[in-house]
């Protein structure tokens, strides 16, 4: 795995490449700046696997530098490690956003780090293995780009939206009490399959995008991050203190789609119907445990949206325009 290592300390710029030659990775090239880094990645003869980068620097720092890298688009998917001081948390909400997918707090750990490291690795691999594999595809009306049902759509340049796997990275370094203080509910859009059976991709993508701008005008005052899980269902970690039955979350999305009038590229209306399931806390930082939590949180949006089919809501009435 190559990996470009990022610190304006010189000391932590040697550090990194003894402690990755440790867990088996020897190809490290260290940058001292976020401009230094920028310029090693467009001069690589090859992409790097692996970032990893500092929070605080000068000039070009470790947000602005993911922001940059995920406009590369080789570099859509690569795993970037953030280093961090535990003070920062405001800053590595802001980097998750822009595109982290993992962070380690110094001073550095050989152990943390290398498992870190080694997580981006088999991320990687996962990813190669992904391409490899002939997925069920629905096709372009128009004959154009194919995407599959189980498809996690980018999050570039999308507010709070970000991977699927990032959202589970960032559960998993929460602190207890951070954790005790989150939240996971899951978005599913009723009738998915048969939506999806109708679109082409351009309107695929508007649909989502309309979903998560409605979502994210609900969930703002609270703080959230949100990712697409794949089929039609969204997963939102928000900071509410309160477990309270999400209807009235739901309403207020519905609400708010309702209001935009949404229309297929022919102009037949496009009627989104979503379902909430209530919330959940996460209360355990193991993967399997968040990947468990993200599970019932799905389940839960099924339960609700099943229950909605026997006891439809009266159909809305749309504006002419």
């Amino acid at each position: 795995m190559k990996i470009l290592a990022v610190d304006d300390d010189p000391f932590i710029a040697e550090l990194i490449p003894l402690m990755a030659a440790k867990v088996g990775f020897s190809d490290v090239v260290t940058a001292t700046s976020g401009e230094e880094a920028l310029l090693a990645i467009a001069a690589a003869d090859r992409p790097f696997d692996c970032l990893i980068v500092d929070l605080s620097m000068p000039g070009e720092d470790g947000v602005k530098i993911c922001a940059s890298v995920r406009t590369i688009p080789m570099y859509h998917k690569v795993p970037i490690i953030i280093l961090t001081e535990m003070s920062e948390g405001a800053s590595i909400d802001r980097a998750f956003r822009a595109g982290a997918t993992d962070y380690v707090t110094k001073p550095l750990d050989s152990v943390n780090l290398g498992e870190r490291m080694q997580a981006a690795y088999s991320i990687n691999m996962a990813q190669l293995e992904a391409e490899s594999v002939v997925k069920v595809q629905h096709a372009d009306q128009d004959g154009g780009r194919v995407f599959d049902l189980s498809e996690e759509i980018s999050a570039d340049g999308v507010g709070n939206l970000i991977d699927y796997t990032t959202l589970k990275s960032h559960l998993i370094q929460l602190t207890r009490t951070s954790l005790l203080s989150s939240q996971v509910v899951a978005v599913k859009i009723d009738q998915f399959e048969a939506i999806l059976a109708r679109v082409s991709s351009e309107e695929f993508l508007y649909m989502l995008s309309e979903i998560v701008d409605a979502v994210g005008e609900v969930f703002k005052t609270s703080g959230y991050l949100m990712a697409y899980a794949g089929r039609g269902t969204f997963i939102v970690v928000s900071r509410r203190a309160n477990l309270e039955p999400s209807i009235s979350t739901e309403r207020d999305i519905q609400h708010l789609l309702d209001e935009r009038n949404l229309e297929y590229d022919n102009g037949d209306p496009l009627d989104i119907d979503v379902s909430i399931g209530n919330p959940i806390r996460p209360t355990m930082t193991r993967i399997h445990r968040i990947a468990k939590t993200f599970d019932r949180a799905i389940a839960r949006a099924d339960s609700r949206a099943a229950r909605k089919q026997s006891d439809p809501r009266p159909l809305s009435i749309r504006i002419s325009r």
